[in-house]
């Protein structure tokens, strides 16, 4: 393949003759000693210049390579002159699809401050697939998820918990969104992040199909007890999440009176304390969006 490579680079060819370029490109990283076929690739990613979608397509090879190798080739690329903007997601593919610890550290550097940042690259983390390929992984990797959960009490800035409240989103069970509830914060705007909005309200109600494959469906009240007695402790106990805590739980009252109660639901949780229910506050817009 390397002969057919170097003839392509040797002169002006046309639009087609750069489209087998950069599909001959990403055969060597498939070669019997895929090191040997990286290295040559790295080699002649120095002094050729890959029009986009073949450099989409080199990238692509290298993360389903497997191969440790890859792992500088795509650091390279992404560092190259902004390339990272022009191919993010198959990028973010690429570094999915290798799968290995420091493949997983750069996933995780969009949400964690511990991890450092690959330079050109943090722009990336508007990108859907990113927290799609982060919460993939972490289903793997339960070290990971539990990581991932830690995060939501760690303080992060605005772009950080943005990435990582769609992340847990993604995940859709109850401990994980329990966890989500600390990146609650009255001093943020949202108090709650977008992403989990949606996904705090179905905990509360669900979308109930009318009849066999229909699109229709109604809207009935679920039972999430140990969601709203985690809300209300945190009205006592936790003064920066105080506020916003109040206004998800006057929010879900109100869903309670427009969808009903779940059966065994008291509609006081607080009876017998001096905690005055239903709560008065300013209420979290989770319908929004």
């Amino acid at each position: 393949i390397t002969p057919v490579i170097d003839d392509f680079t040797s002169k002006w060819h046309s639009d087609n003759d750069l489209y087998l370029l950069g599909t001959s490109l990403s055969i060597l990283p498939f070669l019997d000693d895929p090191r040997d076929g990286i290295a040559k690739l790295a080699e002649r990613l120095d002094r050729i210049r890959v029009p986009l979608d073949g450099m989409r397509r080199v990238v692509t090879a290298l993360g389903h390579s497997r191969c440790d190798d890859a792992l500088d080739i795509l650091l390279s690329i992404a560092q190259k002159n902004g390339l990272a903007q022009h191919i993010g997601r198959a990028w973010i593919n690429a570094i999915a699809a290798l799968d290995n610890a420091k493949a997983r550290d750069i996933l995780m550097s969009f949400i964690d401050p511990e991890v450092p940042d690959v330079p050109g690259t943090q722009d990336l983390g508007r990108d859907v697939s990113v927290p799609q390929r982060i919460a993939e992984a972490a289903v793997r990797h339960p070290d990971m998820k539990a990581r991932i959960l830690a995060l939501c009490s760690a303080g992060l800035d605005h772009r950080r918990r943005e990435v990582l409240s769609a992340v847990i989103a993604l995940f859709k069970d109850d401990k994980s969104l329990l966890a989500s509830l600390n990146l609650l914060d009255d001093e943020s705007n949202p108090e709650l992040p977008y992403e989990l909005q949606n996904v705090v309200k179905e905990a509360f109600v669900e979308r109930q199909p009318v009849g066999e494959g229909s699109n229709t469906y109604t809207l009935q009240p679920r039972t999430a007890i140990e969601l709203r007695d985690r809300l209300i402790e945190m009205t006592k106990s936790d003064p920066k999440r105080k506020q916003s805590a109040l206004g998800l739980l006057a929010k879900i009252e109100s869903w309670r009176l427009e969808y009903g109660r779940p059966i065994g639901e008291t509609r006081n949780p607080v009876l017998g304390t001096d905690t005055a229910w239903p709560p008065e506050s300013r209420s979290v817009d989770v319908d929004r969006g």
